[in-house]
């Protein structure tokens, strides 16, 4: 069993499906992990998962087919084009509808398919691994949550928010030109752990905020202008 199946797996147990269902899950899942995706490949494999919840199985299998034809296609990517191809038979094979699917996507993506409680049990202690005299704790179901000194009022998700200085060309998290843009954003329990974080167009190099739309073309033109001869 994988890492990602057996966490997923006890969420899975609460569903109120049949035992059945629950291995077929488990055996996506298990598919899924053994193929050992992350980073880039694990973000590119579950965007071909959301093209199939959105466009269904023959528009992406047909995608995935033209890919395997091309003889111009390394052999890396037909690997990975292969582990898309297994996952997506296997939802098809087990008839899996657009809801059963989502949630699936989400525990692809580590996100749990049930909201955080902030129940102490639900917690796990990674002081060890801060600093000296810390009492942070990381959430056992969403492993990007976390808290300080036993409290609630502390949590908080470290992906809440991404940023853009270029009018959405690229986006970044964490902090700003060293400024006090960041990308966490305060927990309140229940937590619905989003499937996206919150996009925020920040004013060119500042920290200011810019919601206008045309002000948002600008930046995102003053940047195209840079690379046109």
């Amino acid at each position: 069993m994988t890492n990602l199946e057996n966490w997923a797996l006890k969420q899975i147990d609460g569903l109120d499906i049949p035992e059945a269902r629950k291995k077929q899950y488990g055996t996506v899942l298990n598919a899924f992990g053994k193929q050992g995706h992350s980073g880039s490949t694990a973000g590119y494999t579950l965007s071909y998962v959301n093209k199939y919840i959105e466009q269904g199985y023959e528009v992406v299998k047909e995608s995935l087919d033209k890919m395997l034809e091309n003889p111009d296609e390394d052999g890396m990517q037909k690997s990975i084009t292969n582990d898309i191809l297994e996952v997506i038979n296997l939802f098809k094979e087990y008839g899996f509808g657009k809801d059963e699917t989502q949630k699936l996507s989400r525990l692809m993506d580590w996100k749990p398919i049930i909201p955080l409680t902030g129940e102490d049990d639900e917690w796990s202690d990674i002081s060890m691994y801060d600093r000296e005299g810390s009492t942070s704790q990381q959430n056992k179901l969403c492993s990007a949550v976390f808290r300080d000194n036993f409290d609630n009022a502390t949590a908080h998700y470290i992906y809440g928010r991404v940023y853009t200085d270029n009018g959405g060309h690229s986006w970044f998290t964490g902090n700003h030109k060293d400024g006090v843009v960041h990308s966490s954003t305060p927990v309140t329990f229940p937590f619905w752990v989003p499937d996206k974080p919150e996009y925020v167009y920040l004013n060119g190099d500042s920290e200011e905020i810019v919601t206008d739309k045309d002000r948002i073309k600008e930046l995102y033109d003053e940047w195209d202008k840079q690379f046109v001869d």
